[in-house]
């Protein structure tokens, strides 16, 4: 049975992935400490963009429940 903090987690991917017009997935074992980095800059720039770190479990979960069939496969 999954736990409450899971739950709250899907629920809240799915309200993100239903209004996100646009997101960016990434391999965090092959990607290094300075492209990361990189990343992170350039992205506190726009106030709109944040970055969320999930387990890929809970986001194919909450794909499926926002109905984001390119990420549910």
């Amino acid at each position: 049975m999954p736990s409450l903090k899971k739950i709250k987690t899907v629920d809240r991917l799915v309200e993100t992935l239903r209004r996100a017009p646009h997101y960016i997935l990434l391999n965090f074992g092959t990607t290094s400490h300075q492209k990361l980095e990189e990343i992170r800059k350039k992205i506190r720039i726009d106030k709109e963009s944040r970055i969320q770190i999930v387990k890929n479990s809970l986001l194919h979960i909450a794909a499926k429940k926002a109905q984001k069939k390119e990420l549910a496969d």
